[in-house]
């Protein structure tokens, strides 16, 4: 996708985040966007591709484009909203391998994450999920759908707590080279989500590219 149609891209998913365009709202057709962005039909085209592969939009033949969900924005919020991810794999392990916080011997769906700010990485993650209080997350195993794990357990479950601790870490050299960086002190940030029984569903370590400002924005 070239620079333009990802400009288009990103003002688009930004008004369906915001509730400009609601659930089942139909977007103008490629003439009227391409007019009211001053682009060609084709980066309108390339901008609603990408929307549609993320489950954000749906295209009907003969109807045309329509939002088809609302972006949840439970775990995502805590994440830079011009941020794409893409999951580099996903795995099950042994709960006791990984970390203590989870029940002891239970199966945990392990996901390795990449942060990309405009095609660059900014962020490796590995999010952690126990896959017994979780047993629907198994169907994102080698799934093609564009949803964060999380962000599939929020749609599914209520998580009543999330805890945050940020720590200076070392990257190991399988982390730096993708995060494409020869630096390897940076901060280590993990996000722990809870039931209301304190029991802890899911975790997220986020490294961050050494390079990256932090931002949050948090409502109060």
């Amino acid at each position: 996708m070239d620079r333009t149609a990802e400009i288009v891209y990103k003002d688009l998913r930004k008004k369906i985040e915001s509730g400009y365009y609601s659930q089942g709202t139909k977007l103008e057709d490629e003439k009227d966007l391409a007019e009211a962005y001053g682009v060609r039909r084709h980066t309108i085209r390339l901008a609603i591709k990408k929307l549609a592969e993320e489950g954000v939009v749906k295209r009907i033949k003969g109807r045309g484009t329509f939002v088809a969900a609302e972006i949840q924005k439970k775990f995502l919020g805590l994440i830079e909203n011009s941020w794409q991810f893409r999951v580099l794999k996903s795995a099950l392990s042994n709960s006791r391998e990984q970390y203590s916080l989870f029940s002891e011997g239970s199966p945990v769906l392990n996901f390795e994450i990449l942060w990309l700010e405009d095609d660059k990485p900014v962020c490796y993650e590995k999010c952690l999920v126990d896959v017994v209080k979780n047993p629907h997350i198994l169907q994102l195993m080698n799934s093609q759908q564009k949803i964060h794990p999380v962000e599939y357990l929020s749609e599914k479950l209520s998580v009543q707590y999330i805890q945050e601790i940020y720590e200076i870490g070392k990257l190991t050299k399988s982390v730096s080279k993708h995060l494409q960086t020869d630096l390897k002190i940076t901060i280590f940030r993990t996000i722990i989500l809870k039931n209301q029984l304190d029991e802890v569903l899911a975790l997220s370590i986020l490294k961050y590219h050494p390079g990256v400002q932090i931002k949050q924005i948090r409502k109060v």
